[in-house]
């Protein structure tokens, strides 16, 4: 749905205008707008330890990934590997992607940018996953 002028929307407006910053939980950490434009969105993703975020992939953007702090195994359609401070991810549309943080007691911090004429939490499809049925 279209919603540009939404109350949630212009909120979400006021809030970065005035550098009221507010995170969101999920069962794996929180995320945090920290920018927004036209064609771009700027996410910290806060993932906690041997958490995961769920197995997906998105029609209509494509994203970058730059990992701040704390180690993770990232999956990129069939491809495993592990993460740290200041690798980099591209995630191109319609490509399947998922993050596990492996450490047991440090948060993973990633720094998440979405790029798109259509940047919306809805366009997401996710699938089960298995990370055991991926190879390194």
């Amino acid at each position: 749905g279209d919603k540009i002028n939404s109350s949630s929307d212009l909120l979400s407006k006021y809030q970065h205008r005035h550098g009221i910053r507010h995170a969101q939980s999920r069962k794996w950490g929180t995320f945090e707008i920290l920018e927004q434009g036209e064609k771009h969105l700027v996410k910290l993703l806060t993932i906690r330890p041997r958490q995961n975020i769920s197995y997906q992939r998105h029609n209509e953007r494509s994203e970058q990934w730059l990992v701040l702090e704390g180690t993770g195994l990232f999956v990129l359609d069939e491809k495993k590997f592990e993460i740290v401070a200041k690798d980099s991810v591209l995630v191109p549309p319609m490509s399947w992607h998922w993050v596990k943080n492996i450490s047991q007691d440090q948060p993973l911090y990633i720094l998440e940018t979405w790029f798109g004429d259509i940047l919306e939490e809805s366009d997401i499809e996710r699938e089960d996953f298995d990370e055991t049925a991926v190879s390194q």
